[in-house]
């Protein structure tokens, strides 16, 4: 006969097992994942494509806008294969280098170019993020899981791209799930910046940003749910475009949830876009998107081509330009409010009425907004994304919370007692709200949206002039406490603005340095993330009414002349 005594030891000896032999199936699951991305890389390094291109011609085209390289094609100048392979030598050995390639497809455009057709585009080696389907490619979204499943045909913008001469050459190493701001998977590894290896890419675009940054590929286009072409863009130092979704989504990308599952998408579109090293370079992929055919491929795009009338006109006329140095809920370094300033006096210089924008408490309302939207799923919507795979430490706080339940409350308390005010308070939104909750957050969001363009339009400006990030590429790994610094740029996705990123210049002598009057810890963070920051680029952003695209690339072409950036890290 078992006593009570007896029973204690036993059962505690039960659960102590049951959870040890838990523990230890999801770490084999963990490692197999590892071990199967691990063996992907490999198969992509085990290759090497041996290509000659004489010194001069490779200088010469590396050298080159976009845009220019496929005039100087076009007058024969240049020929496809000279580009192609400098390209091809670049890709293979910075690329990889500084692991912000996913898959190559060199053997595939070299195939190619004896059928490439004329266009817009004829000729220019581009790169295509993993999360874009592709003829032949395994679109990860860097997911393990997704490695056996080849495309069979292309997403609607690179047919685009294909039909309109564009060589889409290699893939952009993406963020695993593709939901924060930084690049790490367990496929392809951490992005490094071109600038400076320690540093981030930005994400999840980063991969395609650092190509650029790299003169790794002539164009790289990128998707953008939260600013994924524009936060990387301004790490990079490279020129990019999120424009209104209704005129680039084409189809959507790669599914990361199994069951094609997405909160997020219901309320915040995701939109596509290029990065280039110009204005020029963004015009001429929209220009070979948007036209018939991609309409007839997704019959809700708004049918409206790239008018280049109002892009030229807006270059030439007196413009009404908003701008801000701070929003309200997280302050800008030194150097990020020099260059507005500077840019201010030198449009007021040209003619431009500039018009401070003071937007109230609407950045804070729509900041509370946005990460209600992003919180709103279950945790342990996360490990039916991932299915064992070991997740970034991007998603250390919502794989936390999925394993243990209290940790919805506890860790909130537990950023406080630190000092992370503003991130605890983003933190302990509600999570896996009911319908009811959606619904009330559908239309919090819609009033908000609506006050918002009420008070765009009060001020009757043109486009806004403002920054796209405070601070400079931080640091691998520092953007884990400085959720609210981005909302310089998610808040325009969920309002649906095209705005696109311009660079300025880079950190000179003495301002590589933060200063805040706030006592919140991520003051630590940003002091940090400036120190050592000299030469690293610092950007800004051009901010435009819902699909006057168009003006902003012609505002942000106004901006391009004056300060003409033109530096590469490598």
């Amino acid at each position: 006969k078992i006593g009570y005594k007896e029973l204690i030891p036993a059962s505690a000896a039960v659960v102590i097992a049951y959870f040890a032999l838990k523990y230890a199936a999801r770490k084999i699951r963990a490692r197999k994942a590892r071990q199967r991305g691990a063996a992907k890389l490999k198969e992509r390094n085990s290759k090497w494509i041996e290509l000659n291109v004489d010194p001069e011609i490779k200088e010469k085209i590396l050298s080159m806008k976009a845009y220019q390289i496929v005039e100087a094609i076009n007058s024969g100048s240049l020929t496809t294969q000279q580009v192609l392979n400098t390209y091809i030598m670049r890709a293979q050995e910075l690329g990889r280098k500084y692991s912000i390639t996913a898959e190559e497809m060199f053997t595939d455009a070299i195939n190619r170019l004896e059928d490439l057709p004329g266009g817009i585009l004829h000729g220019l080696p581009i790169s295509i993020k993993d999360s874009y389907s592709q003829k032949g490619c395994v679109t990860s979204a860097g997911l393990v899981r997704r490695l056996g499943k080849i495309d069979n045909s292309d997403h609607p913008l690179v047919s685009q791209i294909r039909a309109s001469g564009g060589l889409p050459f290699v893939r952009g190493n993406p963020l695993q799930i593709m939901m924060w701001f930084e690049t790490e998977n367990n496929i392809y590894g951490v992005a490094k910046n071109p600038w400076d290896p320690s540093r981030t890419v930005g994400g999840s675009s980063g991969g395609d940003a650092g190509i650029v940054a790299a003169r790794c590929a002539a164009l790289a286009i990128g998707s953008d749910i939260g600013g994924s072409i524009r936060i990387p863009s301004a790490f990079c130092g490279v020129y990019g475009i999120r424009p209104t979704s209704r005129r680039t989504n084409g189809k959507e990308g790669a599914q990361t949830h199994p069951d094609k599952i997405d909160h997020f998408k219901l309320l915040i579109k995701s939109t596509r876009g290029p990065m280039g090293r110009c204005v020029e370079d963004l015009t001429i992929v929209l220009k070979a998107w948007w036209n018939e055919e991609l309409w007839k491929k997704d019959c809700y795009l708004f049918p409206m081509k790239f008018d280049q009338e109002v892009y030229e006109n807006t270059q030439k006329k007196k413009l009404r330009i908003g701008y801000f140095d701070y929003n309200g809920v997280f302050e800008c370094a030194g150097v990020i409010k020099d260059i507005i300033r500077e840019t201010k006096e030198k449009l007021e210089a040209e003619g431009h009425e500039l018009v401070e924008f003071n937007a109230g408490n609407l950045f804070s309302e729509g900041t509370d907004i946005y990460a209600r939207i992003a919180y709103a799923g279950d945790p342990k919507y996360l490990w039916e994304e991932l299915e064992g795979e070991e997740p970034s430490w991007v998603y250390n706080v919502l794989d936390l919370q999925a394993r243990f339940p209290f940790m919805k409350t506890l860790i909130p308390l537990y950023l406080r007692l630190l000092g992370h005010k503003q991130l605890s308070r983003l933190v302990g939104l509600p999570r896996d709200i009911s319908l009811h909750d959606f619904c009330k957050l559908f239309n919090d969001s819609a009033v908000f949206k609506n006050k918002f363009h009420d008070y765009w339009n009060s001020l009757q400006i043109d486009a806004l002039v403002c920054p796209i990030w405070p601070l400079v590429a931080p640091q691998h790994t520092k953007t884990k406490t400085l959720a609210a610094a981005f909302s310089y740029s998610f808040v325009w996705n969920l309002l649906d603005y095209p705005c696109g990123v311009v660079p300025i210049r880079t950190v000179r002598p003495g301002e590589d340095k933060y200063e805040s009057t706030s006592r919140d810890k991520a003051v630590k963070s940003c002091k940090e993330i400036m120190e050592g920051s000299v030469g690293l680029p610092v950007c800004l952003q051009v901010v435009g009414y819902p699909s006057k695209d168009e003006e902003v690339l012609g505002v942000m072409k106004i901006i391009e002349d004056f300060y003409k950036f033109d530096e590469h890290p490598i």
